[in-house]
């Protein structure tokens, strides 16, 4: 399962991260109900491209592991491919409760924000990454918004030192 979502978030090898993915369900059995729950529910959300049953397993993964911040912000990003934005931030809102550092969860509350046209709660995500130390997402977030309400500017220039410094290192 590691492996699958490793490979697909960096977009490298798709046929591979598929395989990964494909196989981490056959053999699901093996697995502790927790993964297996996750293992179900990245295989309908990713391979079969079926959002609404990945939705009750990743809600079994966090019944029988509240304290787990990844299924809380797996299940908001289904929320969000649906559309339903408010569902989403709610997920993403409790994954940071348990974890108010978590860049992944802040991306997103910065993301949907934005979308929905709430840029000071996107900024406000922003400044969170960049107080813990995730950059440069908050720049790139900043951004965003910027875009969100149709300021190219200041988007640029906020880009321009970012894309910078990221010249070359793999981003």
């Amino acid at each position: 399962r590691g492996l699958g979502i490793a490979l697909r978030n960096y977009g490298t090898q798709p046929g591979r991260a598929m395989e990964a993915t494909h196989r981490a369900f056959a053999l699901r059995d093996r697995l502790t109900a927790v993964e297996r729950d996750r293992v179900e529910a990245g295989y309908y959300a990713a391979v079969t491209r079926e959002p609404r049953r990945a939705i009750p397993a990743y809600e079994r993964a966090i019944a029988r592991a509240p304290e787990s911040v990844a299924p809380q912000i797996n299940i908001g990003e289904v929320y969000r491919e649906l559309g339903e934005l408010d569902a989403a931030m709610d997920w993403y809102e409790r994954a940071l409760r348990l974890d108010s550092t978590q860049a992944i969860a802040l991306m997103n509350v910065a993301q949907v924000s934005a979308t929905r046209g709430e840029i000071d709660r996107s900024l406000e995500a922003a400044d969170r990454l960049d107080r813990y130390g995730h950059q440069p997402f908050g720049d790139w977030h900043r951004a965003a918004a910027a875009v969100a309400v149709r300021d190219y500017e200041a988007a640029e220039s906020r880009l321009a030192p970012v894309l910078e410094d990221v010249a070359g290192s793999g981003f």
